[in-house]
Parts: structure tokens; sequence; C-alpha cells
């Protein structure tokens, strides 16, 4: 298991790669048409919920001392997957990642 520090330090690594690739499905969806804006902006707001557990999720652990924050660990790692699977999912209709942005 990995450590208390090591994990966080890993997980805001991985929302700062989130947070770019949604940036660029956003730019994305600045320059569709209107029928498919409101399809994209519809999954961009299903990522934003997703993305909104995983930061409480994060919160909680932050706040907890060495000792307590294990059990937090796993709920914080169950977020994330879901919000990798909504990223996932996002991606078959918002389109592919540039490489940099890709696995968030």
């Amino acid at each position: 298991m990995a450590t208390r520090a090591a994990f966080q330090r890993d997980y805001q690594a991985g929302l700062r790669v989130w947070d770019a690739a949604v940036k660029h499905w956003k730019a994305k969806t600045a320059n569709t048409k209107a029928g498919q804006r409101d399809l994209f902006e519809g999954e961009l707001k299903n990522l934003s919920a997703q993305r909104a557990v995983v930061q409480r999720r994060f919160d909680e652990l932050v706040k907890y001392d060495e000792d307590a924050w294990e059990p937090l660990q796993e709920l914080a790692e169950e977020a994330w997957a879901q919000l990798r699977r909504a990223t996932e999912q996002a991606g078959t209709v918002l389109g592919p990642l540039p490489a940099a942005t890709e696995k968030p």
C-alpha cells in the first residue's frame, strides 16, 4: 500500500491530468454545432459531478492523520475508478484526447 504522502501526490497529479483532458474537451465543445454541443455539454456536466466526488474524497483523506487515513484511501480509489470509467465513456462521445492528456 502506498504511503499517505505518495498517494496524495499521485491523486493530485491524476486530477491535474484529468483537468487538462476536460479543458481540451471544453474547447472542442465550443466549436461544435448546437445539437452536438448539447450532447457534449451533458457529458461534461456528468464528468464535473464525478470530479466533485473525487475531490470530496481527497479532501476527506487529507483531514485525517496518518493512522486513520487508510480506510478512506479505499473510498478515494473507488471514486477515482468511477471517474475513470466516466471519462472513458465520455471519450466515446467527445472524441480522443491529445497524447499529453491521456489516461486521467
